[in-house]
């Protein structure tokens, strides 16, 4: 399908955050890659420019009367957008997907599972654990038609026990009175042996028949009346004599010692053991903020506790669903297998729920034509979810627990299994925390995203994927005010010979001796050695880290590097260090033999990409707490001692302060949109300074504090010479390599890499002359190879100060850098789980079962 509108999406003149006036083109029915170092405003063109203004013209086609209750949203600074279509984003962050939902969720097959089940689901008692299902009338005529020739029975319904003998006959004397006179008593060894009528006194008797001389008509009226009667329940007694019943549990006599067997019905879906009344199976009940879907207890969060401290909510086990729901069953194809649960299925692999659906399929498929467009959507989900390297993760796994990459290519499976047409595609770091030798999976997703006439625009730094897309468009050449400008615009084969020198430049490379190497681990190197280690599809293997040094533990997604390293060894070293509360106990800890070689280790710390604080409150400065030094600068200024100042009143976070109470200091105003992620606009009274006129007329060195927090951190380190406690907290910031960004700039706005580096400068700045290990997951993630340059230099600052340094990646640059490399594999789940290496590089690159070796051998060849 080809994109009905071939004219191109133009940008023009774009001042967004660093963008210079820039002006730029985009093929429709294309795929483009923006790339460029960190900060250069590939996210201020993609998501706050081209995504801004899309969203903003969606609120306009809504109708008047639902805008009311929207706020209106700013149009971004740009001068004008052309040919621009819908735009959907993707990517973690992006998107309004909450991060308590699971993975099954997420990509919508928990939907078509729903509708699944409203065909073959079966309803279990969630108390009972037995299968509950109506028994409809014409179901009864046909089984009781189906009963030897002239066998009698009879059509009964039930009445409850109740308290007292005296109550009881009043019941009885009650229904006599209506004109019912032949009552089968229920002995108690019956009631006690018989599913359905442990809670029943007697059988009013409401007809006696016989098979062959009764016609279906009266058979059907008299099972009518009895579920009538009985609250859609009815018993009918079977001539046991005739039937030689073996089961003498479940005979009552009547009066002249005639035995019948009872055989117990209901019209609802009701517990015959515990009277429970279920549900109808049908879609919403898989919905969890659904009224009849929804957990009791967590009300479909999932979650229990304040806001402050939540935990898992122990009812559903997180999923937000009720009981019901959770014990739907699924039959299986093998006849040996017991129908699985729901919470079961959920608890499957993407790869174990394929097997299912695929055995599915083969069985159903052939009888239903809407069956089999709806497995084949089911296998379309799952499909997605393997070709993207996820088939090793638990479709229960909630979106807040998965690392950024995960998240993100999650978010990808569910767009390009369902996609849309003729929209754009706008689509954040895909290759987040993926294995080089998976990203060819990535480009084939998103060529199916093309496929459909869609057109699709991707921030990437990731060579491979790069050099699939259409068309290039490199921003640079710098970072910040250094940014903002088309450095290259064109097709991919030209993209290496013009770009790889600039971002060379931006770095400081000027050729490959200036690159970081391993230093050589030597026999005075004190090793951390963790034995038996076992977690998840990590099996008893043993772990050798040198400390005060740099290594690198590798392997492809799903191989069972964060189980290892972040669930297993960072647990076992904590459990070893004295002064440690349950704070610092992991939830998911693994298993070990036995730790040795951490006596000198002081601390650990594991850093993330989604450690530093991302909020509209939180900058750099206020991370690092230079803010505090400011403030007290101002406070000790002429003008704010005339007018009692002190550094509270340039907080913008406290109310005591002089921060301007419509945006409470944070410059803007969140504006809800409802189904979509919320939007920003600039607050209206103080135009985005943060503070009130009066705190704004106090100046130190000619300039207020409005001024110095829109400063660049390579500006503000010059404005406050002379103040060494100022800067010696920004000099973190200019190490690693953000200069270039503002002072007050709301941590939200940084990009995944900025604030991996943000958090590294806080570990720069903390260092006390203790030996800390610092374990970093996915560090190169989302990072330029220039800005990949910069980490590793502080990476190696660390080294330099007595601290250990182990990244959790695969990326080229950190693995050459490496001391030492432990790589797992060979590949991920119950595949992978063993170390293959564990050494040098030019060890490693020898080993013919690692793709990491594949990998960096093809890069050198």
């Amino acid at each position: 399908m080809s994109s009905t509108d071939c004219t191109p999406i133009r940008v023009s003149g774009s001042r967004v955050h660093n963008l210079q006036n820039l002006t730029v083109e985009f093929p429709r029915g294309k795929w483009t890659s923006v790339t460029g170092v960190s900060g250069a405003g590939k996210s201020s063109l993609v998501f706050d420019t081209i995504h801004a203004e899309g969203q903003r013209r969606y609120i306009e086609t809504l109708s008047p009367s639902t805008r009311v209750y929207l706020n209106p949203l700013e149009r971004p600074d740009v001068d004008r957008i052309d040919g621009l279509p819908p735009t959907v984003a993707v990517g973690a962050g992006r998107q309004a997907v909450p991060g308590s939902n699971t993975i099954a969720e997420t990509i919508e097959l928990l939907d078509d599972l729903g509708l699944f089940a409203t065909h073959v689901g079966q309803t279990y008692c969630p108390c009972c654990q037995i299968p509950v299902a109506p028994q409809h009338v014409p179901v009864l005529v046909a089984e009781l038609q189906g009963l030897p020739e002239k066998t009698r029975y009879q059509i009964t319904f039930p009445l409850p026990l109740l308290k007292s003998a005296t109550e009881q006959n009043k019941q009885r004397e009650e229904w006599e009175s209506r004109g019912f006179h032949r009552f089968q008593p229920v002995p108690e060894a019956v009631r006690s042996a018989v599913v359905g009528l442990s809670r029943v006194a007697e059988l009013v008797i409401l007809d006696r028949l016989q098979t062959g001389k009764v016609d279906e008509e009266r058979l059907t009226e008299s099972l009518e009346q009895a579920y009538a009667l009985g609250e859609q329940r009815c018993v009918v007694l079977v001539d046991a004599a005739e039937l030689n019943a073996a089961d003498s549990t479940a005979v009552v006599e009547d009066e002249r010692g005639r035995p019948w067997e009872t055989r117990t019905y209901s019209a609802n879906r009701q517990c015959p053991q515990c009277q429970l009344l279920l549900p109808e199976v049908e879609a919403t009940l898989f919905r969890r903020y659904s009224a009849v879907g929804a957990c009791e207890t967590c009300r479909g969060t999932g979650e229990t506790g304040t806001a402050a401290n939540t935990e898992i909510c122990d009812s559903c086990h997180g999923l937000g669903l009720n009981a019901v729901a959770r014990n739907i069953r699924f039959p299986t194809v093998q006849d040996d297998e017991e129908p699985r649960s729901l919470e079961a299925l959920l608890a499957l692999s993407a790869a174990e729920f394929a097997r299912a659906v695929s055995a599915w399929t083969e069985h159903y498929a052939r009888h239903s034509e809407s069956l089999s467009e709806l497995l084949g959507r089911l296998a379309g989900h799952l499909q997605s979810l393997t070709d993207l390297g996820l088939k090793s993760l638990r479709l229960d796994r909630r979106q807040q627990s998965l690392s950024v990459g995960e998240a993100g290519r999650v978010l990808l499976s569910a767009a390009t299994s369902s996609p849309l047409v003729d929209a754009l595609y706008l689509v954040d770091e895909p290759t987040r925390g993926l294995h080089p030798c998976d990203c060819p999976a990535i480009g084939q997703q998103l060529r199916r995203l093309l496929e459909f006439g869609n057109t699709v625009i991707v921030i990437e730094h990731q060579a491979e994927l790069v050099h699939q897309s259409d068309h290039v468009i490199h921003i640079g050449p710098g970072s910040g005010r250094e940014g903002g400008t088309v450095v290259y615009d064109g097709e991919p084969a030209g993209f290496v010979d013009t770009v790889m020198s600039t971002a060379a430049i931006s770095s400081g490379i000027t050729d490959a001796e200036d690159l970081p190497v391993g230093r050589p681990v030597d026999k005075k190197t004190q090793w951390i050695q963790l034995e038996g280690a076992s977690c998840r599809n990590v099996q008893d293997v043993l772990l050798r880290i040198p400390a005060q040094h740099f290594s690198v533990v590798s392997g492809v997604c799903g191989a069972g590097k964060t189980s290892l390293v972040s669930e297993t060894l960072i647990p076992a070293i904590l459990s070893c260090l004295p002064e440690r509360d349950e704070s610092d106990a992991f939830p998911f800890a693994g298993s070990w033999k036995e730790i040795s070689g951490v006596e000198g280790i002081d601390d650990v710390v594991l850093a993330t990409s989604t450690e530093a604080t991302a909020s509209r409150r939180s900058t750099p400065v206020t991370y690092l707490k230079v803010y505090d030094e400011i403030r007290k600068l101002f406070a000790s200024s002429a003008d704010a001692k005339a007018k009692g100042y002190t550094a509270t009143r340039f907080s913008f976070n406290s109310a005591r302060g002089g921060r301007c109470e419509r945006c409470e200091g944070a410059g803007t105003i969140e504006i809800d949109l409802q189904l979509l992620p919320s939007m920003l606009s600039e607050c209206p009274v103080c135009a985005g300074r943060r503070f009130d006129s009066d705190t704004l007329s106090v100046q130190f060195r000619n300039r207020n504090i409005a001024d110095v927090l829109a400063m660049t951190v390579d500006d503000a380190f010059g404005f406050f010479r002379n103040q060494p406690k100022v800067q010696r907290r920004l000099q973190p910031l200019k190490e690693v390599g953000l200069g270039y960004i503002s002072l007050g700039t709301p941590t939200a706005q940084l990009s995944q890499g900025e604030l991996q580096r943000l958090k590294l400068a806080s570990f720069l700045l903390a260092s006390t002359g203790k030996h800390v290990l610092y374990v970093f997951d996915e560090p190169a993630g989302s990072l330029h190879p220039a800005d990949v340059v910069t980490l590793l230099r502080c990476f190696l600052r660390l080294v330099e100060q007595g601290h250990t340094v182990v990244a959790v990646d695969h990326h080229w640059l950190l693995l050459e850098a490496a001391d030492w490399i432990v790589d797992l594999g060979p590949g991920a789940a119950e595949e992978g789980g063993e170390v293959l290496h564990a050494g040098t590089l030019e060890e490693l690159l020898k080993n013919k079962r690692s793709l990491t070796a594949q990998y960096l051998n093809r890069r050198r060849a």
